[in-house]
């Protein structure tokens, strides 16, 4: 049987062109296919702005997979099986799917929960007080002078926290003329945190004690605490009964907020009398600042001044008086006698300003 060449070429050309159709289709079966793989994903505890189909802004989370610089806003049902609580932060393994053939109006990754590696929260820590201030009803209460002990309550995350929630975090007393102090701070290369003070209070008060975040020069938190401040015993720090021969010392007594202002106090017994003093050595205007600070606490100006016979009375009132002493005011209560006096030793050429108190006479035996 004689077979015609046209006959060979058709057949050739059938053979051609399903070999031709075999290798487009088995590439473009090839290209057909999605992408799956597993990646490691970070999720903000910050929430940021996305856009919808409609162009109009809309809440959403803010992902970034390892390897990406920046953060990119995404619906709160981006990943599939993952539901995000706001201020967690979150280190997820998923299964990120790129769609070969994505609709035109979605996009074209599609992400599914594996695991969830970390979840923390990202907070501010709260303002704490222990120590000698008792919690009541309607917060805490201690004596002037007490120390009151603060804190940070945290987690053990508080300074990676902060890291990223404020710029600094200041404690200050609303109200007060003391200022401000920085508990937390962070600057290129640098960061310093304060999770723990002692403040003495040295006036009688109810005191809002905060702290406040700050970033970017904005306030972004506040928490506080209200410590009622009282003046309950014989005389400032001390009760007279608690000053025996074995008890003298000197103690100074430091403002948080205010550290160059330290008061010192010095107790000890001079003819059978408790006495205690109290001075602000190398501050400036001492005495100033004494008799203003005597007047405040009681709520009192002095019983006696130069017109009203002082030096006379601090002869009558006090025991164990000394030379060197000229004393300018006199305060009088039913617990103590106490007078501002300026003292100057001559052969040495030292003077000083202190307060010096002792109980009222017919109020007290040894």
């Amino acid at each position: 049987m004689e077979i015609k060449q046209t006959d060979i070429m058709k057949q050739f050309t059938q053979i051609l062109l399903l070999a031709i159709a075999f290798i487009f289709t088995s590439c473009f079966e090839k290209e057909a296919k999605d992408k799956i793989e597993e990646v490691t994903m970070y999720v903000s505890h910050e929430t940021g702005i996305y856009y919808g189909m409609l162009s109009s802004p809309v809440e959403g989370m803010l992902i970034k997979e390892e390897g990406w610089q920046d953060w990119e806003s995404r619906p709160f049902q981006e990943i599939s099986g993952f539901e995000y609580i706001k201020g967690h932060k979150y280190t997820l393994l998923v299964e990120k799917t790129t769609l070969a053939n994505p609709p035109m109006d979605a996009s074209s990754v599609k992400y599914k929960l594996i695991s969830i590696v970390e979840q923390r929260p990202v907070a501010f820590p709260q303002l704490a007080v222990k120590g000698l201030a008792q919690k009541q009803a309607n917060g805490y209460e201690a004596n002037i002078f007490d120390p009151v002990h603060f804190y940070l309550d945290g987690d053990e995350y508080m300074q990676e926290n902060l890291r990223e929630l404020c710029d600094s975090l200041v404690f200050d007393i609303m109200g007060s003329k003391d200022g401000t102090a920085k508990v937390y701070y962070q600057k290129t290369g640098e960061a310093k945190l304060t999770s723990s003070w002692v403040h003495r209070f040295y006036i009688p008060m109810s005191a809002m004690c905060r702290i406040q975040g700050y970033k970017n020069g904005e306030i972004v938190y506040t928490d506080s605490k209200q410590i009622k401040l009282h003046n309950n015993k014989d005389f400032l720090m001390y009760n007279w009964n608690e000053i025996t021969q074995n008890s003298s010392s000197s103690i100074g007594y430091v403002n948080f907020l205010n550290p160059s202002l330290e008061i010192i106090s010095t107790h000890y017994i001079n003819q059978n009398t408790p006495v205690a003093k109290i001075s602000i050595p190398d501050y400036p205007a001492e005495d100033q600042w004494l008799y203003e600070y005597m007047c405040q606490v009681y709520n009192s100006s002095p019983l006696y001044d130069e017109n009203t016979g002082v030096a006379e009375k601090y002869s009558e009132l006090f025991a164990g008086t000394d030379n060197r002493e000229t004393v300018k005011y006199i305060w009088v209560t039913d617990k103590f006698v106490a007078a501002l006096v300026n003292w100057f030793d001559s052969d040495v050429e030292i003077s000083k300003s202190y307060i010096i108190a002792q109980p009222c006479k017919n109020n007290f035996n040894m």
